[in-house]
This record gives C-alpha cells, sequence and structure tokens, in this order.
C-alpha cells in the first residue's frame, strides 16, 4: 500500500542498506570493490533485476546509478560508509516496474540483492538478499 500521512507518493515500505569497509583497521575503502544493488522491476513472483552499480565519486559520495537513474548516500563524509534507503514510490522505480506499467502500491513481489565483489572482477565477496512480499494494499511482509 501507499504510505499513511502525506506522502501518498510512496510506497508503505522501503529498503535500507549500509555498507561498511574498512573495520577492525582492516585496508580498503569503497573504492577497492565493486558493488551492486540490484532492484527486482516485476512484481509477479519472477524476477527481472535493475542493476545499480556503487560508482565512487569520492570519500563520502557514492551514488548507486543505472540507466533509469540513481541515488546517492547519507552517510556525510565517511570515506568508509555508503548507506540509504529506497521506495518503490521514487520515480525510477516506480514508472519502471512491470516494463514500464508502473506500481500503484498493490500486491507483488519483489527481490533485492546487494553484492560485493572484489574490485574489476566477478569473484562475489559477499551478497545479500531480500524478497518483500507486499501481501495486500496495506501491508509487506
Amino acid at each position: 500500500g501507499n504510505a499513511s500521512g502525506t506522502r501518498t507518493d510512496r510506497s508503505a515500505w522501503s529498503f535500507d542498506y549500509s555498507l561498511v569497509t574498512g573495520l577492525n583497521g582492516a585496508k580498503g575503502g569503497m573504492d577497492d570493490f565493486d558493488f551492486q544493488l540490484k532492484v527486482d522491476m516485476d512484481s509477479s513472483i519472477g524476477v527481472d533485476y535493475q542493476v545499480f552499480d556503487l560508482t565512487f565519486v569520492g570519500p563520502g559520495n557514492t551514488p548507486f546509478i543505472s540507466a533509469l537513474g540513481g541515488f546517492g548516500d547519507e552517510d556525510g563524509s565517511n570515506a568508509n560508509i555508503a548507506q540509504n534507503s529506497g521506495n518503490f514510490g521514487f520515480g525510477f522505480f516506480k514508472n519502471n516496474i512491470d516494463d514500464g506499467a508502473g506500481y500503484n502500491f498493490g500486491k507483488g513481489a519483489f527481490d533485492i540483492e546487494l553484492v560485493a565483489y572484489r574490485k574489476g572482477s566477478d569473484e562475489v565477496l559477499s551478497d545479500v538478499h531480500i524478497r518483500v512480499t507486499v501481501d495486500s494494499d496495506q501491508f509487506a511482509i
């Protein structure tokens, strides 16, 4: 369903992500890895990923970008963190669901995957996958 209150242009659910590098004194920042955020653009049980690539512009400036658009991070200037949230009410999501038919915040199943790769390779270092099932016009479970 759509969000309650004044933001009727937003889905009632969002997904959050947080990437952290350099933990416990380990070397490496955001620009030492490749990250992809894969967002399912098919409201059926099928999966049609739009791939957003993390783009290192500078410390603390690491937006995820795809052919549809993108979104920045909200962590300030920390070179080791990229975090934000996404909402299917954002135009570049909403208007491209189901091959451009758009999303009316109804029932659906959406897969979201965050993948970390060794820089310049297809070697997966970490992979997190969720499926959001919107079971009614009001709730995601």
